[in-house]
């Protein structure tokens, strides 16, 4: 490497190193990127990478003393970029900033983590994505797929989960906790933290089949009880209420509202079935209404899963014939809808719904909360979310 103040040349093993502004050597990292990913190290908030480099694709991996950032090349439309900010991707510069709240941000983070009943351990980080030509910028915030980062654990506890903090909500994010660090996984930017959550347990789940499951799900934010310590396993579950819980699951939001017509903006479903209308997770009835009161069916559910596995990478192709013998075992495939025949059938495929019975697979039964929620750990088990 170069000496003191001097640019970087060379790169080891793919590895980048940053100069002290953030600033990176663009032909050290286009050669690092010729294996198709590119490790870059700061030893500030900041890396400063060129675009002229990032061209050839790949990922670069940003990692910094309080964790790191996955990005996805494919991600970035650098002309697009370059156009917009008036410049030549010669003179663009792709910044990513990965920087500890402090002050008053940073107390404000902590009051909200504390109301969701959770603590941090590690640092409460706010990671941006921005590309700048001179003095303008432009903010990349949403992302088509989940993008991969890490942050380095300060602390321990039984029920660690990353957390997106805006304002004072705080949401649940995929998250696998390692040794020394959590890996989460979002569509979008913002300010997040790996907190311990207060064991949560419910009083009408003792020796039922789904207790674990549900305990691990409500630990993780992701689940709530109905009130009074209760989870009420049994009770059939609204096509709302499972938009909803498959929107914590995978950490989602909305940037507008939602456009069925018996969706009221008021509604306490609204943003949730928004964020999954948004993702192609739930559809309409063909007139415009979402039907949110209504129970969900087998079928529907199995649908929203396999839209939610597809968006999280996992992709179950089957073709006709294929489809016709998955469902082939089951006498009362004759039940299912046209429309959810594929779906449902990769969603047996994968394991997230099993038949009734050995030969049945009751499309239009409606499902229980507690059927809900072991759907969504298999959901999340199969994406490696969790």
């Amino acid at each position: 490497f170069g000496g003191i103040g001097g640019g970087v040349t060379t790169p080891t093993d793919g590895v980048v190193k940053a100069n002290p502004d953030g600033t990176v050597d663009a032909n050290a990292l286009k050669k690092a990127l010729e294996s198709g990913s590119a490790i870059v190290e700061i030893t500030g908030e900041v890396a400063k990478l060129p675009a002229s480099a990032l061209t050839v694709g790949g990922v670069v991996t940003i990692v910094s003393p309080l964790g790191s950032y996955e990005l996805p090349l494919d991600e970035l439309d650098l002309e697009a970029l370059a156009e917009e900010l008036g410049v030549s991707i010669d003179d663009l510069w792709i910044v990513v900033t990965i920087a500890e709240l402090e002050g008053a941000a940073k107390a404000a983070a902590e009051a909200a983590i504390e109301s969701a009943g959770g603590e941090a351990v590690s640092a409460i980080v706010d990671f941006k994505l921005e590309a700048v030509a001179g003095d303008k910028s432009v903010e990349i915030n949403k992302f088509s797929k989940f993008v991969k980062r890490t942050l380095n654990l300060t602390g321990e506890g039984d029920n660690l989960v990353a957390v997106r903090i805006k304002g004072n909500s705080v949401n649940p994010i995929p998250t696998k906790v390692g040794e020394e660090d959590a890996a989460f996984f979002s569509n979008s930017n913002s300010v997040y933290a790996i907190i311990d959550v207060a064991p949560k347990s419910f009083s009408d789940l003792r020796n039922h089949w789904g207790v674990k499951d549900i305990h691990t799900l409500a630990n993780k934010l992701i689940v709530n009880g109905t009130g009074a310590g209760k989870f009420e396993p049994k009770r059939d579950v609204t096509r709302a209420e499972f938009a909803a819980m498959i929107v914590r699951a995978l950490g989602l939001q909305a940037s507008g509202e939602a456009s069925f017509s018996d969706v009221a903006s008021s509604a306490w479903y609204a943003e949730a079935v928004a964020a999954a209308a948004e993702a192609g997770i739930v559809k309409g009835d063909g007139t415009g209404k979402f039907r949110p009161t209504d129970k969900i069916t087998r079928q529907e559910l199995a649908a929203m899963v396999v839209r939610a596995q597809e968006l999280a990478g996992v992709e179950i192709d089957l073709s006709n014939s294929e489809v016709a013998a998955v469902l082939a075992g089951f006498k009362d495939a004759g039940q299912i809808g046209s429309w959810a025949r594929a779906e449902l059938a990769a969603a047996i495929e994968s394991g997230v719904v099993a038949g009734t019975t050995a030969n049945t697979v009751s499309p239009n039964a409606t499902a229980t909360r507690a059927e809900a929620a072991v759907m969504i750990i298999r959901l999340l088990n199969n994406a490696d979310f969790i």
